[in-house]
């Protein structure tokens, strides 16, 4: 999870996301969907699809749309984007427990939260949770996007020159074991569940491969996975 995650929630009025600052909004859409894309996690109880219809209006969408949250675990199993946008503007609040399943088991992938009337510590409370921006307009969605597209492109960057990961040769069994399950896409839960071992003793091996093989994420540790295999 990165160091600091980011709360840009100011409580503006409730047709803030579809409202003025559609043209920068669209352009965030536009670059990060070429970057790597972005997917939507849709609440259908809103009706009418307010965030959708924002970045259709402009000529752009979603890389992909979701709506229930166990079906985007799912996708995320398979494929994963830059960022995910849940929607947190119905009433009840009941989704905010996606962001912290993100923020644990997808640490490269941005979680933003459009949450319509946010105040600010609200925003904090989800803040804590994972979330890297909550965003209370279209204006301040379109900008946390294209924070995300920018950092996109400097990672990409700086991977065409960093050096290679650490040798595997000072990875005790255990370690091994567990590297080979991330290479696998298994997050810690299905790992503690295949060696039969507790998630936090997973936790603790996955601390110690970022160590010694100097990743960062568990991209990282799946591409190094893969590379022994």
């Amino acid at each position: 999870m990165s160091a600091a995650r980011r709360v840009c929630a100011r409580g503006q009025n409730t047709h803030g996301l579809r409202a003025a600052h559609g043209l920068q909004f669209s352009t965030a859409m536009r670059d990060v969907g070429q970057g790597a894309g972005w997917w939507l996690l849709e609440d259908r109880r809103l009706g009418g699809a307010p965030l959708r219809r924002v970045a259709r209006e402009h000529g752009h969408a979603a890389a992909r749309v979701i709506h229930e949250p166990g079906a985007l675990l799912t996708a995320l199993g398979q494929q994963l984007p830059a960022a995910v946008v849940i929607d947190l503007s119905h009433e009840r609040r009941d989704r905010r427990w996606v962001i912290g399943v993100l923020a644990e088991r997808y640490p490269t992938v941005r979680v933003l939260v459009a949450a319509t009337g946010a105040d600010r510590r609200f925003a904090q409370q989800l803040g804590l949770l994972g979330a890297d921006a909550v965003c209370a307009s279209g204006h301040e969605l379109s900008m946390a996007l294209a924070r995300v597209h920018r950092r996109r492109r400097a990672r990409t960057r700086e991977r065409s020159v960093r050096p290679p990961l650490g040798r595997l040769e000072g990875l005790t069994p255990r370690e091994r074991q567990v590297l080979g399950e991330i290479g696998g896409g298994c997050d810690n839960l299905t790992v503690a569940a295949v060696l039969g071992i507790s998630e936090r003793t997973v936790k603790a091996h996955v601390t110690q491969l970022f160590r010694k093989l100097g990743a960062r994420n568990r991209v990282e540790l799946a591409l190094a996975a893969r590379a022994a295999a």
